[in-house]
C-alpha cells in the first residue's frame, strides 16, 4: 500500500513538471540559446585575443592601463612608464643618485608582457575567463646592460665602497720591532651592485637599493705575520760580537733591529726578513774610525786616449765594509758569535784627466770617450775642408726611427726628378706630393712617409740608397723591419750636402726643409750654430741626424742611442762643436 502511494505521488510531480515544460517550453529554449550563443561569442573573443596576443581588459601595471593593447603596445606603454626614473643607491649610509637609463637600468617589458598576454588555449574554450584570470599585482623587474652599468660601478660606486684591506706587517719602531694587525677592507663588485638591483622591483618613480659591501680579506694576515715576528726577533736576540784589532763591540738589539728588511711577495704576500747589506755597512764605516785611513788619488792624464803621466795617490787602510757586511750577515743568520774585521790596504782611487788635440786622432779619442757613455752611436764626418773622420759603435746597426725619412725624402726627389711623379700630384689625405714632402720632414709626419714607401716600394728605395754608396746594413726593406747605422747616414749626409745625390735644386729643396723640422732639442741645441737635420724617436730609441754648418768647416754628425736624452745628445754634440773650431 505505501509503495503504490509513493507511486503516485512521484507520477504527479513529474506530470507537474511535464506539463510546466510544456507551458515554458519557448522561453526556455530562446533563454537557452541566448546562454549559448553568448558563451559561443565569448569562446570566440577569447580566442582572438589568444590569437592577436592582446593584454587581457582589466590588466594594469602600477597605475599603468594596459588592458586589450598589443604586446608591442605593451611593451611600449611600461617603458615609458618605468624608464624615466632614478636608481638611488645606499652605500654605508652615504648615497648616490643616478638616471636609470644612463647607467643601463630598464625594465624587463620582454618577460612581463610575455606574462600579461600569456593565455593558455584550454581557457579560451571556458567562457568568461578572459575577465577571471588577470592577476591583482604585477612586479615590474628591471634588467641590466653590463657594460654601462659596470662603468657606473666603477666610476661612482667603487670609490664610496671601496676600503683596502691592510697586510699584517712587521716594522721596526725606535730599534723595536712592531707587529701591526691586519685589517679587512670593503669592495663593492659591479656583480653584487647588479644582483641587487636585479632582486629589487621597479616602480614608476624608479628604484631604491641599499648595498652592503663585501668584505675583503688581507693578503698578508696577522697570523702569518706573527711569525715572520717570531724569527725577527730571533736575530734580533743574537748574541753578536765585533772585533776590530783591539776593540770588541756588541750591536745592540736595537741595532740590529734597524739592520733588518721586510719583503713582500706580491702575488703570495709571503714575508720574508733580510738583512740590509747597506745598514750594516753604514754601521761599519761607524766603527773603524779609529783605523782608517783615507787612501790617497791617483791622477791619470790622457791626450788623445793615450796616458802620458800618472801621479800615483798613497794608499789607505781601512775595513773593507762590504766584505764585514757579509761576515756579519752571514753570523747573524748562523746564530749566536763572533766576527773579526781585520783591516787591509786601500787604493788609492782614480782620476782621469782628458785633454784632445785638434787633430783627427784627437776627435776619434774624444767620441770614442762619448761612445762609451750608455748604447750610443757616433759618426762624423768634415763635408770638404779638412776632411776628418771618427767614429764609436758607427757599424752598430739601430732602428732608425724617424730617420729614415731622409732616405725616403731622397727617393722622393729621385721620382720628381725622372718624371715619375709631380709636385701638385695627390697624395694621402688630401695632400699634395709637395705638402705630404714637406710634412713628411718638417713635423716627421708618419702617414706620408707610408704613402711614399707604398706608392714607390719600400725594396726600390733601398735599392737607390745602396746604389748611392750606403752599406747594405742599412735598409728599408727586411723581415725585421727598417735598419741603420750611424756610419751610413753620416755618410749619406755627407753626399747630400756635396751634391752627389741629387741635383741642385732637389738638395735645397730637402736641406731647406730639415733646417726647418721642429724637433730641435739634439744637434741643434748642443751645436748652437745652423744645422739640416731629421730626429728619431721610437720607445727608448733617440736619433739626431744632421749636418752642422760651422764656421771651421761643415760636417755630417749622426748620433743614435737607446735609453738616452735629448739632453745627452746634445751634450755629445756640443763636445764635437767645441772640438772642431
Amino acid at each position: 500500500m505505501q509503495n503504490f502511494i509513493r507511486h503516485k505521488k512521484s507520477s504527479f510531480r513529474m506530470s507537474r513538471a511535464h506539463r510546466f515544460m510544456q507551458r515554458h517550453r519557448r522561453p526556455i529554449s530562446i533563454s537557452a540559446w541566448a546562454a549559448g550563443s553568448i558563451g559561443l561569442v565569448m569562446i570566440l573573443i577569447q580566442s582572438w585575443y589568444g590569437q592577436q596576443q592582446l593584454v587581457r581588459p582589466l590588466t594594469t601595471v602600477g597605475v599603468t592601463p594596459l588592458g586589450s593593447q598589443t604586446r608591442a603596445q605593451a611593451e611600449a606603454s611600461i617603458h615609458d612608464a618605468y624608464s624615466g626614473g632614478r636608481l638611488d643607491i645606499s652605500i654605508k649610509g652615504q648615497p648616490i643618485t643616478a638616471e636609470l637609463e644612463g647607467v643601463g637600468v630598464a625594465p624587463n617589458t620582454v618577460q612581463l608582457v610575455a606574462q600579461l598576454v600569456d593565455y593558455p588555449v584550454w581557457q579560451r574554450f571556458i567562457p568568461f575567463t578572459l575577465f577571471a584570470h588577470a592577476p591583482a599585482h604585477y612586479e615590474v623587474k628591471p634588467i641590466i646592460d653590463q657594460s654601462r652599468f659596470s662603468q657606473f660601478v666603477q666610476s661612482s660606486v667603487a670609490p664610496i665602497c671601496h676600503l683596502p684591506a691592510v697586510n699584517a706587517r712587521v716594522e721596526v719602531v725606535e730599534g723595536q720591532l712592531n707587529l701591526r694587525p691586519a685589517k679587512s677592507g670593503a669592495d663593492c663588485s659591479a656583480e653584487l651592485v647588479a644582483q641587487r638591483v636585479l632582486d629589487t622591483q621597479l616602480d614608476s618613480d624608479g628604484m631604491s637599493v641599499s648595498v652592503i659591501p663585501s668584505e675583503t680579506a688581507p693578503v698578508v694576515t696577522t697570523a702569518s705575520a706573527q711569525r715572520v715576528l717570531v724569527q725577527a726577533e730571533q736575530l734580533v736576540n743574537r748574541q753578536l760580537q765585533i772585533q776590530i784589532v783591539d776593540t770588541v763591540v756588541s750591536p745592540s738589539t736595537q741595532q740590529i733591529a734597524s739592520w733588518l728588511t721586510f719583503e713582500a711577495d706580491p702575488k703570495t704576500g709571503a714575508t720574508t726578513v733580510g738583512i740590509s747589506t747597506a745598514q750594516v755597512i753604514t754601521y761599519i764605516e761607524t766603527l773603524q774610525k779609529s783605523v782608517y785611513t783615507a787612501p790617497g788619488e791617483t791622477v791619470i792624464a790622457l791626450v788623445d786616449g793615450e796616458e802620458t803621466s800618472r801621479l800615483v795617490g798613497a794608499n789607505g787602510r781601512g775595513i773593507k765594509a762590504d766584505e764585514g757586511a757579509q761576515l756579519i750577515r752571514q753570523q747573524l743568520q748562523a746564530g749566536d758569535g763572533s766576527v773579526t774585521l781585520q783591516p787591509s790596504v786601500l787604493p788609492p782611487t782614480e782620476r782621469f784627466v782628458r785633454t784632445y788635440t785638434k787633430t783627427e786622432a784627437g776627435l776619434q779619442a774624444l767620441v770614442t770617450s762619448l761612445g762609451q757613455k750608455g748604447d750610443t752611436a757616433i759618426s762624423v764626418q768634415h763635408i770638404g775642408g779638412r776632411g776628418w773622420r771618427a767614429a764609436a759603435n758607427g757599424d752598430k746597426t739601430y732602428v732608425p726611427a724617424s730617420t729614415y725619412k731622409i732616405f725616403v725624402a731622397y727617393a722622393v726627389l729621385k721620382q720628381i726628378e725622372s718624371g715619375a711623379m709631380g709636385w701638385d700630384d695627390r697624395a694621402t689625405g688630401g695632400q699634395t706630393v709637395s705638402d705630404c714632402f714637406d710634412t713628411m720632414i718638417i713635423n716627421s709626419d708618419n702617414p706620408c712617409s707610408e704613402w711614399f714607401g707604398e706608392k714607390i716600394g719600400w725594396k726600390n728605395i733601398t735599392a737607390m740608397i745602396h746604389g748611392a754608396g750606403v752599406s747594405r746594413a742599412t735598409s728599408l726593406y727586411t723581415k725585421a723591419g727598417f735598419v741603420a747605422t750611424a756610419n751610413d747616414e753620416a755618410l749619406f749626409l755627407t753626399k747630400l750636402e756635396s751634391g752627389a745625390l741629387l741635383s741642385p735644386s732637389s738638395t735645397s729643396r730637402l736641406l731647406d726643409i730639415m733646417k726647418r723640422q721642429v724637433y730641435r732639442a739634439g744637434i741643434p741645441a748642443g751645436a748652437g750654430l745652423s744645422v739640416a737635420n731629421k730626429v728619431g724617436f721610437l720607445g727608448g730609441l733617440l736619433h739626431d741626424a744632421g749636418i752642422v754648418y760651422a764656421p771651421s768647416g761643415t760636417y755630417a754628425l749622426v748620433i743614435m742611442t737607446s735609453g738616452s736624452s735629448w739632453a745627452q745628445i746634445a751634450d755629445i754634440a756640443r763636445q764635437i762643436n767645441a772640438h772642431l773650431r
